[in-house]
């Protein structure tokens, strides 16, 4: 496992990682019902969305449930009309809708149950790292149906690993330099992720003409395979192929790096929040904050301001050179053309938006300036300035 023992905070390009040691971790060979009677009563958060529709914030699923396991594989395995009358996906036709349970944390989930907890080994496929727990305790679980996805976005802290364990994913990945290109917003907020406000199934190429100007990283994330997605790069994901089982199971697993501008960054995003959005946030709740996401109070955030700018004005920061050494058994993935992307999306009923397109300025438009990354460096360094009497 020695060659995967690399410090993964010097690679700045998206990998493909393939090890035979995570076959040997338990839950690889499980299938959907042995999670399904492992999980036993635990139940999961659903979300329902349409397969064609105008929507793709996950704030606009037409339904999001609380239910087991088991009710999602009955709905998978049988036709719709044959589900037990009790089982809230009955509703819902396989041709018309796909279901997602995402962002599970397995802790918190499965925290009374350790055989799953334990049937996840990080440290088994060489990915040594002091902040990283060998077992499921910081790792998030994820189920989906085929054409369920995860919207663009951006991970403010450290990096991240995704193991593929059934199914299969595609991920289009652009670097940190495209920030520009995909039109980041905070709305709706969570913490720490920063959307793209483009819709990759309809883009509207009169709101976002930057857009053709990305650097597209596509790849297929198949079982046995981990994807190391590098600090600050976005990732849009979507389930393309489900197992035999109709499953498509994947376990990630983020390691936050000692980036103390990065953690500034957002504090600053948190107090802005908490100001504007109890303002504004009442009138579409639904909009403007994504699913399971808090606001943190003013004496929160400015408490972590204050942390932060100690720790960063005590620490003789360190210059580390990129690394060109690339862990043994992995593949570097290559940069597309904007033409193979949108190939990706082309779909009769959906074709890109072309007519020109409403710009006028609302309250969501300026709280969204305010918030807008370049502003949120600008806040940060200048308080960086104020403590160190620049």
């Amino acid at each position: 496992m020695d060659e995967l023992c690399i410090d993964y905070n010097l690679i700045d390009t998206p990998l493909i990682i393939r090890t035979d040691a995570l076959q040997s971790w338990p839950c690889f060979k499980w299938t959907i019902n042995d999670w399904s009677e492992k999980c036993g009563e635990t139940k999961l958060s659903f979300r329902v969305h349409k397969r064609i529709s105008n929507t793709f914030w996950e704030t606009e699923a037409i339904d999001r449930l609380e239910t087991q396991l088991s009710d999602y594989v009955e709905w998978t395995q049988l036709e719709t009309n044959e589900c037990n009358d009790r089982n809230p996906f009955k509703k819902y036709s396989k041709s018309e809708h796909w279901i997602y349970s995402s962002y599970n944390y397995m802790n918190k989930l499965f925290e009374d149950n350790q055989q799953i907890i334990h049937s996840v080994n990080w440290s088994q496929l060489g990915l040594q790292d002091d902040k990283l727990e060998s077992t499921a305790k910081n790792s998030t679980f994820w189920l989906g149906s085929v054409d369920a996805f995860t919207p663009c976005h951006q991970d403010s802290y450290g990096y991240n690993f995704v193991a593929q364990l059934s199914g299969k994913k595609q991920w289009i990945l652009f670097p940190p330099s495209d920030e520009t290109f995909l039109y980041p917003t905070r709305i709706p907020y969570e913490e720490s992720s920063i959307f793209s406000s483009v819709d990759f199934h309809k883009p509207d190429y009169k709101i976002h003409p930057l857009f053709k100007q990305t650097s597209p990283h596509v790849i297929e994330l198949k079982a046995g395979e981990i994807l190391f997605v590098p600090h600050l790069w976005w990732h849009f994901v979507r389930v393309i192929e489900e197992d035999f089982d109709k499953s498509c199971i994947s376990i990630n697993t983020w390691i936050f790096n000692d980036c103390y501008q990065s953690s500034l960054n957002e504090s600053i995003v948190r107090l802005l929040t908490t100001s504007l959005f109890n303002t504004y946030c009442p009138l579409q709740p639904n909009k403007w904050l994504n699913i399971n996401a808090d606001l943190f109070s003013p004496e929160e955030a400015i408490h972590t301001i204050n942390l932060i700018l100690n720790k960063m004005n005590s620490t003789i920061p360190i210059n580390k050179t990129k690394s060109k050494i690339l862990p043994k058994n992995s593949l570097e993935i290559k940069s597309s053309t904007f033409d193979e992307l949108r190939l990706l999306f082309d779909n009769k009923k959906q074709e890109s938006i072309e007519e020109l397109s409403n710009k006028d300025v609302n309250i969501e438009t300026i709280v969204n300036c305010i918030l807008h990354p370049d502003v949120i460096e600008m806040i940060a360094q200048k308080l960086i300035n104020i403590i160190n009497n620049k």
